[in-house]
């Protein structure tokens, strides 16, 4: 159970870094080739986002992570899928511009 329970912080504490890296990644500037730094920034995030969601997704299937530890995956879950969209939707709209 002590397994589980670190499994479950170690997801919870990804996603949040997860979130606080796409505001650091958004809030580089490009100037010149840096460009393509800011690239590989976001496609190392990407590769880490479907790691994390992988793991979250395992854990959630987990039978033995208790009531509160369900809660804590789902929320997490909730608020990945919400990065998600954020990660999306911003993308599309610098596209556009």
């Amino acid at each position: 159970m002590r397994l589980v329970t670190l499994a479950i912080g170690a997801f919870v504490t990804s996603v949040l870094a997860l979130a606080l890296a796409a505001a650091a990644i958004w809030r580089l500037r490009c100037e010149g080739f840096g460009c393509v730094g800011i690239g590989v920034a976001w496609l190392a995030w990407a590769a880490a986002f479907v790691v994390v969601l992988v793991g979250g997704l395992v854990l959630r299937s987990w039978p033995s992570r208790g009531k509160s530890g369900a809660v804590a995956i789902n929320g997490a879950l909730v608020v990945q899928g919400i990065l998600a969209l954020v990660a999306i939707a911003a993308w599309l709209a610098k596209s556009a511009a």
